[in-house]
């Protein structure tokens, strides 16, 4: 792009954004201003924002560099007044980016030679509908070659652990929980919900697919659930459209028409009762807790506007079981419906969690280096840190490389979604599915239904037994007195 075509773009793109200062940036819509496919500036000329050279980026475009909104809608991105302070009119918006805000056409024009290298049309998608894409990410990564397999998915189970069928038990450590009984050990490839093999007690298949799935979902949240949050990053946040005609669209997430300003991962309680937790023993010596409730991860985002929306995916193994449909989130072979909690500012879903504390993952300067260090280095002492900042102990090599290696799987499945927009198709409304009814109690009915029957034909066989006992006996008094 010669250096002509360049002042041409720029002159442009500031009087398309001259132009919109007059409107108020509640009202303005992604579609307030067509982009061309050139408005891009020379490597040379961005030079001295992001300090890379073009040989420093490979053929996609990625530089490592973090591009950041601001993280709110209150300062003048030039002079720094303040929103409250603006007498006449509301902050105005960059229709463009929607990333920058002034006060005055004034404050526009003196910081447009720092804002035009970063602006650029952007490509916003709305967390609310894209929310599903994630929690099946979620429910692949539990699955991954490199998670560590659960030991009850490596035995067989040999008593019924099922609520008000099997009674809470009280563990050594105080705690209370159902107790799930390890049997012999079975190759996990036998090991499978479908074979009765694996829990041969179960009172239906449908129970053990689901207990099946519920041992599947416990542990390694924290790895996961940091990996979702550090694919985002890496893949939406460090594209720009001023650097380059041929490199990635500028991408952004937010919800409903505003921005996405923050991420990342919460720490907290689970509200879940003591029938809803589960325990493993594998002899009379040797018992252990499974998920602990009180250790309890899930995913949060912040709007410009301070509103705050969670996405727990982490419920399941404590039987909570909503979530949403996997199609056409997913173009890889999961459950039909995969477990998610999406939680909105106006939603009447109630929270099932109280937050201790969060760690943002947009805004984190350590993640920021590790994604900059990326191809080059290996990242996964960032990782350890950064998690075991969060859970408050030494999380150890074995998550921080299953979080490496998750995030890497991860980031390639998110590319794929991102650069051929498959996320377009989707719908434009999610639905939300609480299957508790159709599930859950479905095992202790058949167990109860069979019980009753069971009963039932213990009735029969006495009644007949008594029935034979006195005609034994009449046929003998006829024979006496005879």
């Amino acid at each position: 792009m010669s250096s002509s075509d360049s002042e041409d773009i720029s002159s442009e793109l500031e009087s398309v954004v001259e132009e919109d200062f007059d409107s108020d940036w509640e009202d303005i819509t992604d579609d307030s201003a067509e982009y061309d496919s050139d408005c891009s500036t020379d490597a040379s000329e961005e030079q001295p924002y992001c300090g890379l050279c073009a040989a420093q980026r490979d053929s996609t475009g990625y530089d490592g560099r973090l591009y950041l909104p601001p993280q709110d809608s209150y300062l003048c991105c030039h002079c720094g007044l303040k929103k409250a302070e603006v007498a006449t009119r509301k902050l105005k918006i960059c229709c463009y980016c929607r990333e920058a805000y002034y006060c005055s056409k004034t404050c526009q024009k003196e910081h447009w030679p720092q804002h035009k290298l970063v602006c650029g049309k952007t490509t916003r998608i709305d967390i609310a509908l894209f929310y599903p894409f994630l929690a099946c990410l979620v429910e692949i990564s539990h699955y991954h070659p490199d998670t560590p397999l659960h030991p009850a998915h490596l035995h067989t189970i040999i008593n019924l652990p099922i609520p008000v069928i099997s009674d809470v038990t009280s563990l050594p450590s105080g705690r209370k929980a159902i107790v799930v009984k390890l049997g012999e050990s079975i190759p996990f490839e036998e090991a499978m919900p479908h074979n009765p093999a694996w829990w041969r007690t179960s009172p239906c298949d449908d129970v053990r697919v689901h207990l099946h799935r519920r041992i599947g979902r416990e542990g390694h949240v924290l790895p996961i659930v940091t990996a979702i949050c550090l694919s985002l990053l890496a893949e939406l946040y460090t594209t720009t459209s001023r650097l380059g005609r041929d490199q990635p669209p500028r991408v952004r997430l937010k919800y409903r028409s505003h921005s996405i300003v923050d991420f990342g991962v919460c720490k907290g309680e689970a509200h879940v009762s003591e029938s809803a937790m589960l325990a493993y023993m594998d002899s009379p010596e040797n018992i252990w807790m499974g998920q602990d409730p009180k250790d309890h991860y899930w995913i949060y985002f912040k709007t410009v506007l301070g509103a705050n929306l969670y996405l727990d995916c982490g419920l399941f193994a404590f039987n909570a079981m909503a979530g949403v449909h996997s199609v056409p989130y997913s173009p890889w072979k999961v459950s039909e419906l995969v477990p998610a909690i999406f939680v909105e500012p106006t939603s009447a879903t109630a929270r099932h969690t109280t937050e201790a504390h969060r760690a943002s993952v947009l805004r984190s300067p350590l993640l920021a280096d590790a994604v900059a260090r990326w191809r080059d280095a290996d990242i996964t002492g960032s990782l350890r840190e950064f998690m075991s900042s969060l859970a408050g102990k030494d999380v150890g090599p074995e998550e921080s490389k299953l979080a490496m290696e998750t995030v890497t799987w991860q980031r390639g499945r998110l590319h794929q979604v991102i650069g051929k927009e498959t996320w377009r198709t989707w719908p434009q409304e999610v639905e939300q599915i609480w299957w508790t009814s159709d599930y859950v109690h479905e095992g202790e009915d058949v167990f109860l239904q069979r019980q009753r029957d069971a009963n039932h034909q213990l009735m029969l066989r006495r009644v007949q037994k008594r029935w034979e006992r006195r005609s034994r006996r009449k046929s003998e008094r006829i024979r006496k007195t005879e």
